[in-house]
Parts: C-alpha cells; structure tokens; sequence
C-alpha cells in the first residue's frame, strides 16, 4: 500500500475513539462494580501503525518497554485488525 494512502478519515478515527471510549466505559464500570474498586480511565488515543513499523513505535513510545507485559486481541470481520494492551511488568499480580 503507499504511504500516501489515508486508511481511516480524522471522523471515522474519532468515532472509533467514541466508540472505545463507550465500551472501555462500560467495561469499566462493570468489573469495578464486581471488584468493588474505583477505575480510572484515560482518553483513548488512536494510532494507524503498519505492522513493519510496531515495534519501532513501541520502543519509541513505551519507557522501560522491556519490563513490560502485552495482552493481544485480534479481530476480524468487515474491519480487522489487532488491539494491544500494554501494562508495566509484575501489575498483573495488582489487577488480580
């Protein structure tokens, strides 16, 4: 694909950010209503990365990102693709 190419307009990235920030919401709201806990949750932030360039980004990103754990989730249908979540090494032992 050329590096020109827009895959997603500016609206339809913020309608998926509106969309993760519902879902997380609900999400949220849920498991801290079974773990009697407060969640705080940040503003999704949405980035198109190829896949070539991952890894690269995730260095440049992420301080310490060799201490770190990530959790995948790939999806597929009319829209596919792969969600990371990516959390500080040793703070599933917190989340638990």
């Amino acid at each position: 694909m050329p590096e020109n190419v827009e895959l997603l307009t500016e609206l339809e990235i913020d309608a998926l950010g509106e969309l993760m920030n519902v879902s997380f919401g609900s999400a949220a709201a849920d498991l801290a209503e079974i773990l009697d806990i407060f969640i705080h949750l940040n503003i999704p932030y949405i980035k198109l990365i190829k896949r070539a360039d991952l890894h690269d980004y995730i260095i440049s990103e992420i301080p310490g990102y060799k201490d770190c754990s990530m959790i995948e989730q790939k999806y597929h249908g009319d829209f596919g693709g792969l969600a990371l979540l990516i959390f500080p090494y040793g703070i599933e032992k917190e989340l638990l």
